[in-house]
């Protein structure tokens, strides 16, 4: 269960301190400044301490994949490394900003139709060896991150369950 208190500092300043008690877990506390993050932080620490992922950190996919360009594609041959930049940088821009817990297979699958559709500068679709790469490349840097990073509970991007339509 959670409570918020409201204090007022001396110099005027409010801060709004939320407390959960849950049985079975040890207390968690933050501060704010503001309200409504304190309400909203309660309700997603609350649900994650029920579902045993509470003290995950939260990371956006552009961390990731700017932590997976900086180690894991220096080690790569040169032609790989300047395909997988460019693969990184399409889903840099289209997803980069979500928390990766929050990224779900149907965002992936969306973009990945996207893909599949798209005109390229010679007015060709990509093929699906293309689309296939991109996928891989993003599942590769799931793969790392839940694995190697521990930066997410889970993939959403592997388990052969992304197929390339019409493959």
């Amino acid at each position: 269960m959670s409570s918020i208190a409201k204090r007022r500092w001396k110099n005027g300043r409010t801060t709004y301190r939320v407390l959960i008690r849950l049985k079975g877990h040890d207390p968690v506390s933050a501060t704010f400044d503001r309200l409504r993050d304190a309400k909203e932080w309660a309700i997603r620490a609350e649900a994650e301490l029920r579902a045993g992922r509470h003290g995950v950190v939260h990371r956006t996919l552009d961390e990731v994949l700017e932590r997976y360009l900086a180690e894991v594609v220096p080690a790569k041959r040169a032609h790989t490394r300047a395909s997988q930049a460019q693969q990184l940088q399409w889903w840099r821009e289209r997803l980069g900003r979500i928390e990766l817990d929050q990224i779900a297979p149907a965002d992936i699958v969306r973009w990945r139709d996207q893909l599949s559709n798209a005109r390229t500068a010679c007015c060709m679709p990509y093929s699906p060896a293309t689309v296939r790469q991109y996928l891989a490349v993003l599942s590769h840097v799931f793969t790392i991150a839940v694995g190697e990073w521990g930066w997410v509970p889970r993939s959403v991007a592997g388990g052969g369950g992304l197929c390339v339509p019409g493959v």
